[in-house]
């Protein structure tokens, strides 16, 4: 028996809290497809093993600024909070998109799936290199009271191509990894 005003009447179900969870997780899984692809591709362009973890030296200047690009910063604590921003990153924007896509247009087959990614990576890769981290890097390292100058460093240093690439292969990841729900009736 329930009483009137019991967390239970504000906790959402726990099939919802698995779903959530599972497509946090799928976020993640997704995240490190995109940062091996990123490597991966690294290496091809540049013809060698020149700094297949550039990704994440860039990427770690969100939290250390233009520090995280010296020499000196392969420090396995730069890498680690590399690592740990990329996976939350993940789970953040890979949840809803699973929970969205699945929910809309789960019954989609794996062509249509592709297809959408190329398009919803793009739009996402424009919002996110363009609209959010020109102003949410600086923000960010001026709250971190960083030393520095609070520019947006990723945006700076990482080819808009690269980024592009990076955000479709997320994208697809995460749309690939759903499986097939019952098509709508009309």
């Amino acid at each position: 028996m329930q009483r009137a005003g019991s967390l239970s009447d504000v906790r959402p179900p726990r099939d919802t809290i698995r779903r959530l969870a599972a497509a946090a997780g799928v976020g993640v899984v997704a995240a490190w497809a995109a940062l091996a692809f990123n490597a991966v591709g690294s290496i091809v362009v540049t013809g060698g093993p020149v700094e297949p973890l550039h990704l994440l030296r860039v990427y770690a200047t969100f939290r250390y600024g233009a520090e995280a690009l010296g020499a000196d910063m392969h420090a396995p604590a730069t890498v680690g909070t590399s690592i740990l921003l990329y996976s939350v990153t993940g789970a953040a924007i890979g949840a809803p998109l699973y929970l969205v896509y699945r929910r809309w247009f789960g019954w989609h087959t794996a062509t249509w799936r592709v297809l959408n990614s190329v398009w919803l990576g793009v739009a996402m890769w424009l919002v996110n290199y363009y609209g959010v981290l020109s102003w949410a890097q600086p923000l960010a390292l001026r709250a971190l009271r960083y030393g520095g100058e609070p520019r947006p460093y990723i945006a700076e240093h990482i080819p808009g191509w690269v980024a592009a690439a990076t955000h479709v292969t997320f994208v697809g990841v995460v749309l690939l990894l759903q499986g097939p729900t019952k098509a709508p009736d009309r």
